[in-house]
């Protein structure tokens, strides 16, 4: 009750101040009392049942209505009549402001979590959990389908009211008396942009027509990896398969489509675009006079499929994601691809480090980018996960991009070209975009490649010959070594 009278009282004392500003007594006045009320409205703020970071959002919802009225007010103030007229209807508008709900004020930082699902837990019996479901009346269901029966079967999802989740602190530190909790956070693909495309010699001798563009193809030595194809007759022992988990791949793009194959017909389309532009860099169709080229010298090697976890938006959750982990390992793929993530904590990665383990289980290697933040990669998820081969990106001079996340304090960092990377989309389209989302589907396609010929290279053999055969870039550790085709086929192949 006092949190919205204190709100409206302040405001209202701000609006007289700034419309009194020429009269000194009356100005110092309400000054005195806007002060006043400010303290008081600090206080029912700071008394509130929300999180921390909850507060600071609706803190600064409301100091930004309580200014932007004196401000809009104070432009009119010469003019009486209009003021008044105005102030009654500013006054409405700020009274009902203080009257919403705490937890519509707070809306855009529950954003963050799936709203079908806010959090997971990981419990021995679900029934344990029953006098809580009783107080709060959240919805609990398995949340994943996985066929082990001792990873991932007993996590489940909770989806809670809307109205309950202001005490979403609350509900957590009460469910982690009986299992793990951890918050079920969307994740995006990372910020992209365009910029003007590079150019360079073309001397790879194959005839796709974009490869004029792939700088990245000139600092690997990509024309070392197709000789070496040609000189030694190399052979698959299979074709490898690489999932990418993602918006959606175009299955009849003109060069991917020799290369596509469908797991289910609803995640071969891309509404977005993200999805198709990382499967043309893993596993577009080489020496096909179409587009681009992957390192894979023709078809027989790689073939790339789509597992869509993000919506047209870009957006999707840690359960979605996981879902979608399970589902390629269960398909037999032999890498996944993940162009996504999000900020996290180290507090919530078992739900991850349990399906990358069911992963390598299933004998699939977990390949994800850094993050676009310029932070240590260690604070994002699924980047951050054990078992997992963590991709940075690097720019031109083989420095790490200005925007991509560090790796050093990960176990397996490993970099790859990451900006103006020219690649398919959607409707026989072509763009260039930047990332660690575009870095992570070239490490995808050669440890595609490295299977196709070692069908049983694990994560940790293929992330040795990835780092021992890289070369070491202007920001060392920091970005990790960049992947050299050509000098780990010839590893794998010995």
């Amino acid at each position: 009750m006092w949190y919205p009278i204190s709100f409206f009282a302040t405001t209202m004392f701000l609006i007289f101040w700034f419309y009194f500003s020429k009269n000194e007594q009356r100005a110092h006045t309400f000054r005195q009392l806007f002060f006043f009320g400010l303290a008081s409205y600090a206080v029912t703020w700071l008394l509130n049942d929300v999180s921390g970071t909850q507060k600071f959002s609706m803190l600064s919802k409301d100091l930004i209505v309580m200014a932007a009225a004196a401000a809009f007010l104070g432009l009119v103030r010469g003019r009486k009549t209009l003021f008044w007229i105005l102030f009654v209807e500013v006054a409405i508008g700020i009274a009902l402001w203080s009257m919403r709900p705490i937890e519509e004020k707070v809306e855009s930082f529950n954003n963050r979590l799936d709203q079908h699902g806010e959090l997971l837990i990981e419990l021995d019996n679900v029934f344990t959990v029953s006098a809580l479901q009783d107080k709060y009346d959240f919805k609990i269901s398995p949340a994943f389908n996985a066929q082990h029966p001792t990873l991932l079967s007993d996590w489940y999802v909770i989806d809670l009211k809307n109205e309950d989740l202001i005490r979403l602190e609350k509900i957590k530190k009460d469910l982690a008396q009986f299992g793990v909790v951890e918050e079920n956070e969307t994740v995006t693909v990372a910020p992209i942009e365009t910029r003007k495309l590079p150019k360079i010699n073309q001397k790879f001798g194959i005839n796709d027509p974009g490869l004029q563009h792939l700088w990245g193809f000139e600092a690997m030595e990509v024309d070392k990896l197709y000789e070496y194809f040609k000189q030694n007759k190399i052979k698959p022992k299979r074709k490898a398969r690489v999932a990418i988990l993602d918006t959606g791949i175009d299955a009849q793009h003109e060069d991917i489509k020799d290369n596509y194959f469908s797991t289910q017909s609803k995640y071969d389309t891309d509404p977005r675009g993200h999805g198709t532009h990382c499967a043309g860099i893993a596993a577009s169709v080489s020496n096909n006079a179409l587009g681009v080229a992957s390192f894979a010298p023709n078809s027989d090697f790689v073939e790339v499929t789509s597992i869509q976890v993000l919506n047209a938006f870009g957006f999707g959750s840690q359960k979605k994601t996981i879902d979608g982990m399970i589902e390629a390992a269960d398909s037999g793929v032999d890498v996944i691809s993940m162009s996504l993530g999000a900020f996290s904590t180290d507090s919530r990665q078992k739900a991850y480090n349990e399906a990358v383990q069911y992963c390598k289980e299933k004998g699939v290697i977990v390949i994800a980018a850094a993050g676009n933040s310029n932070a240590n990669a260690k604070e994002y998820s699924p980047a951050n996960t054990e078992g997992v081969i963590t991709v940075s990106a690097l720019q031109q001079n083989l420095s790490k991009a200005s925007f991509s996340n560090f790796v050093n304090e990960l176990e397996m960092g490993i970099a790859a070209p990451g900006t103006d990377i020219y690649s398919t989309y959607p409707n026989n389209k072509y763009k260039t975009y930047n990332g660690t989302s575009m870095a992570a589907p070239y490490v995808s396609g050669l440890v595609g490649l490295m299977r196709s010929l070692n069908p049983n290279l694990t994560t940790e053999e293929a992330y040795a010959i990835l780092k021992s055969t890289g070369k070491v870039t202007q920001s060392g550790s920091a970005s990790g070594n960049l992947i050299m085709p050509y000098e780990a086929i010839k590893a794998v192949s010995k």
